[in-house]
């Protein structure tokens, strides 16, 4: 892919580089992630019920699902993924207690008891400013606010929040240190929700006694007025149907396989049940039916309840044959659709 800017001219976050640190420390260690992780971090700060092994987390009999909205708007368990391909890149499951003994040994340099697990050297680097990058805007960042490696560092009257927070398969997380108080807040949720930031702010405004923390109601009306327009935009998008149309080829004729220059094959199938079935070569998450919408567009109707109805358009030069396929597909967590450009390769 091209850049979309020059080396370090302004930060772009990607989970994969986490990736690429947990072999880096493979091919050091001698040690898989995992393992790395549990003989050098989990077992001497005491974190039992902290795995990033999926086997080992299903085998617990006290474990928190994840939750999302389904298409009535209604929470929906969901089955987590494994995760054991992407560990390093933020699938650890943990609990409050545990993370609260991680949290002891970030705000005490790296010393557990007499053992020091990180040195003091490099626990300063990781919590020096590495890259200008604002997390949110004010109040709750400040133009100084910076990137360390894996936290967010922002000076707050007089103090030094440190703070990283994320989510992924109807699970939240939002981790706060204000490191000169030796204080740290830790908030897990299961849900695709704003708790734990709302939770983490209300501690802070607390601590502080700093009332630009104090966002609850606030928040709380975007997130009701925000799934408002969901249900509103899902009615209106009813509205743009052209009733009546019928795709322009036979089915047969849409099958094939298409490709994208980053991504690889795309492959859309006719099923035995008549329909046209649209899958994505790496991604089995990226599999449904394709439910004729008007002329020449389908509506995906995604098989994992995780990704929320999209639309395809076949593309034709002047002979009406298909050049390719654009997406028109809401983005996920770390899924840009419009990223893709897919062209239909030839026989």
């Amino acid at each position: 892919m091209e850049p979309v800017s020059g080396f370090r001219e302004k930060p772009a976050y990607q989970n994969v580089m986490y990736v690429v640190a947990g072999e880096i420390v493979r091919e050091v260690s001698g040690m898989s992630w995992d393992d790395f992780l549990r003989t050098r971090v989990f077992e001497k700060l005491g974190m039992k019920n902290s795995t990033s092994v999926s086997a080992i987390r299903e085998t617990s009999d006290n474990i928190a699902r994840p939750h999302i909205w389904n298409e009535n708007y209604q929470k929906e368990t969901i089955e987590q993924e494994s995760g054991d391909n992407l560990a390093s890149g933020g699938f650890i499951y943990s609990s409050v207690n545990d993370m609260s003994n991680y949290l002891r040994l970030l705000l005490n340099e790296g010393v557990v008891g007499n053992d020091t697990i990180i040195s003091a050297q490099v626990m300063s680097e990781i919590f020096r400013p590495q890259i200008h990058f604002p997390l949110f805007g004010p109040p709750f960042n400040n133009e100084f606010t910076s990137y360390g490696f894996g936290w967010w560092l922002t000076p707050k009257n007089g103090h030094k929040i440190i703070e990283h927070g994320g989510g992924i398969d109807g699970m939240t997380a939002n981790v706060v240190m204000i490191k000169d108080l030796g204080f740290g807040i830790v908030v897990l949720s299961n849900t695709d929700e704003i708790a734990s930031l709302l939770l983490t702010f209300k501690v802070l405004e607390q601590v502080l006694n700093d009332r630009t923390y104090n966002v609850y109601e606030d928040w709380k009306s975007w997130r009701d007025n925000r799934l408002e327009q969901k249900k509103k935009s899902k009615k209106e998008i009813e509205k743009t149907k052209i009733i009546g149309t019928e795709p322009s080829l036979n089915l047969n004729s849409y099958a094939g396989v298409y490709t994208d220059e980053m991504y690889g094959d795309i492959l859309i199938n006719k099923s035995n049940e008549n329909k046209l079935v649209i899958s994505f070569s790496h991604s089995p998450i990226f599999r449904g039916n394709l439910k004729h919408w008007h002329y020449d567009t389908f509506q995906i109707d995604w098989h994992d309840i995780r990704v929320p109805d999209g639309f395809i358009t076949f593309n034709f030069n002047s002979k009406r044959e298909i050049l390719g396929i654009t997406i028109d597909q809401k983005n996920l967590l770390d899924v840009d659709f419009r990223e893709l450009e897919i062209i239909k390769k030839k026989n």
